[in-house]
This record gives structure tokens, sequence and C-alpha cells, in this order.
């Protein structure tokens, strides 16, 4: 029997720092980081995406072998895929996985879920047998920075897979702020929207959270973006110490010139500035934006200490 698949996994609601945790998680010799692995039927069905380092996949010397051995697991409608829907998105409204998530229901689709398990594993272990041959080194966990709760929740039924999970969030009007700036619209238009996206950061942010309940307080670890882009080293010390990796070095000045294969993501994946703290809402977000987001934003904000209680 092979052994489980040690699998540290991203959880966030998008646009909070996660392909910026996963590249410094990626200085650490021990671990191997993926991107956004359930994307990967969709890199490789639209031959488009580009792994970290610069080659579309199927041209990447990383991923080509691992396609080819595993191509049968890697179509769009596949156990791998599940949960994404296109190249870029994925529905938030998935009726039975919802109602499994908020009252822990196991009768129904439990051989979907043995399905799905056995898949991901094949995948998983395919691909930390071809991270220790590339890095000649045991590799204790892989990084699957997917975010999705879905397939967290799915993830973490998984017997032969052992899961712990970084949860990283962002100040909820950073957040907010990140969604709409690029957007030509009235005030009236971006004051919906803002609506819109503080209703998400609350509503998923919290199923997150109930899917940690089922993993384990030992098992998870909670980032904020501020902190990280503060003080990474600190950050990452901590993440280590949780992790036992005290022996295993970490790049952290050069963290950019470590290879990385990871799929998906932020653009900066692509890009090579030095980490910085982008705080541009404090200025350019509209004051009653602001508050209004602050106010639908109360509950969780206060939880991961952005609103004075």
């Amino acid at each position: 029997m092979m052994p489980k698949v040690a699998v540290i996994y991203i959880a966030s609601i998008g646009r909070s720092g996660s392909t910026l945790l996963e590249l410094l998680l990626n200085g650490f010799e021990n671990l191997w980081t993926m991107g956004e692995l359930f994307v990967l039927p969709w890199y490789i069905g639209e031959n488009r995406g580009r792994c970290g380092c610069g080659h579309t996949v199927v041209e990447c010397d990383f991923w080509q072998p691992i396609v080819n051995r595993m191509r049968p697991l890697l179509g769009v409608e596949g156990n791998i895929a599940l949960f994404r829907d296109t190249y870029s998105n994925g529905k938030f409204f998935r009726p039975g996985d919802l109602l499994r998530i908020l009252f822990k229901t196991r009768a129904v689709f439990e051989s979907k879920t043995d399905s799905y398990c056995s898949d991901n594993f094949k995948l998983l272990a395919e691909i930390r047998e071809q991270a220790q041959i590339r890095r000649q080194k045991k590799i204790e966990y892989l990084v699957d920075a997917s975010k999705d709760f879905y397939r967290l929740h799915r993830l973490s039924r998984c017997r032969d897979i052992d899961l712990k999970v970084i949860h990283i969030v962002k100040d909820p009007r950073a957040y907010v702020y990140s969604k709409i700036k690029n957007d030509r619209m009235s005030l009236t238009a971006r004051a919906a929207k803002s609506i819109r996206m503080s209703l998400k950061y609350t509503i998923e942010n919290y199923l997150i959270e109930k899917v940690l309940k089922t993993v384990g307080v030992e098992n998870t670890f909670f980032v904020r973006y501020e902190d990280l882009a503060s003080d990474p080293q600190k950050t990452l010390r901590s993440i280590g110490r949780w992790l036992n990796l005290s022996g295993s070095r970490h790049a952290i000045h050069s963290f950019r010139r470590v290879p990385n294969h990871g799929i998906a993501g932020n653009s900066m994946r692509h890009q090579t500035e030095e980490i910085f703290l982008d705080e541009h809402w404090k200025n350019d977000l509209h004051r009653w934006i602001s508050k209004l987001v602050t106010l639908l934003t109360i509950i969780p904000g206060r939880a991961y200490h952005y609103f004075r209680t």
C-alpha cells in the first residue's frame, strides 16, 4: 500500500495573498507547490495556461511526464477538475455539497467521494514522486493553492490524504477594493458590486471555517495577508514550526529564484518584484463604500482583528 500523501491546502476567497503565500512556501526545500491543482485539466484542454516556469503545462518538463501518465484522469469532466467549471471560474451554489458542509450529511454521494479521493490520490502521488526526483530530497508536503472550499471539503474526507490547511484572509475593505478598482462604473454601480463582494467575503469565509472544524484545530493555521506581506520571515518561521520543518532551509531572500512549477493564481507568479504590502485601498477606496463594506463584514472583520470590537 502506498503511503498517504501529505497536502497543505491554501484556503481563501481569492485576492487575499494565496499566490504570494504559495510562492514563499516553495522556498522550503521539503515542500513542493502545485498552484491551483484543480485547474490543471483546463490548462491541458485549452493548451494555454502557463506553468510558473513560463512554459505551457504541456511543454513544461516537470508537468509533461505527469500529464502523459495521468491523462485518463485529467479530463475537464473528471474528478480533478470538479468544482472548476471553466478555465477561470467555478460556481458558488452547489446545493448537495453546500448542504453537506452546513449539516455534515454523509449518507449520499459516498461512492462519488471515494472516486474523487482515489483519482486525486493517484495524481498527488505521481506529483510527489516526480517532485522528489526533481529536488533530490524527500518532499514532506505538497501545497495545493486551489482555495475553493468545496474542494477543501471533499479532500478533507479522503483517508489517503493527510490534510493540513492554511486559511489566509485580507482586510475586507482591501478585498472589495481589489474587485472594483479596475471597473469603470458609477459610484452607485460600485456600491452595488461592493455589497455583493462583501457578502461573498462573509459567506465564503464562514464556509471555509465550517470545513476547518472537521479538519481539526491542530491541522489548521491562520494567516493574514497584511502580516505575511509586512513580515514574511516571521510568518514563515511560525508555519515552519507548525509543520515541524525546523531542519528545512528556506530561501526567503531568493524565493523568486527557486524553480516554480505552480499553475494558475495571481499574475505575480510570473513577475520579479520583491514582497511589498499593497494598501492602496486606504487612499483610493471611496469613504462611503469603505463604511458600507465595514458594516456588511463586521462579524468576520472583527474575528480577524481588522475592526475594533
